[in-house]
């Protein structure tokens, strides 16, 4: 997996099945919100720099379809969810990202 973004290895294990895709998906919300390029001060994506077409180009290169939805669901969890020992805890009361997604 080496020569792969921190977001195409998180597709990656969040295409395995991994029982840490809930994590995966904050994680890649976090790495998300840090690039600068996409993500403007407000925690939302970048108007007119085609930030989603280059995250679906992203997830499609290591075979994964990634929608908006789904890119918005996993901003606004790393907005919502500010560390990763909060995000472990709700993972105990929602088994599912679609239940945890905010």
């Amino acid at each position: 997996m080496s020569g792969r973004s921190p977001r195409q290895r998180a597709e990656l294990r969040i295409m395995a099945g991994d029982q840490n895709a809930i994590i995966d998906r904050w994680r890649w919300g976090r790495d998300l919100l840090a690039d600068k390029k996409l993500v403007n001060d407000a925690g939302t994506l970048r108007r007119g720099v085609g930030a989603v077409e280059r995250l679906v180009a992203e997830a499609e290169s290591v075979g994964r379809k990634l929608s908006e939805r789904e890119i918005q669901n996993r901003l606004k969890a790393a907005r919502t969810y500010p560390t990763e020992a909060v995000t472990r805890s709700l993972t105990a009361t929602y088994d599912t990202w679609t239940a945890l997604a905010p």
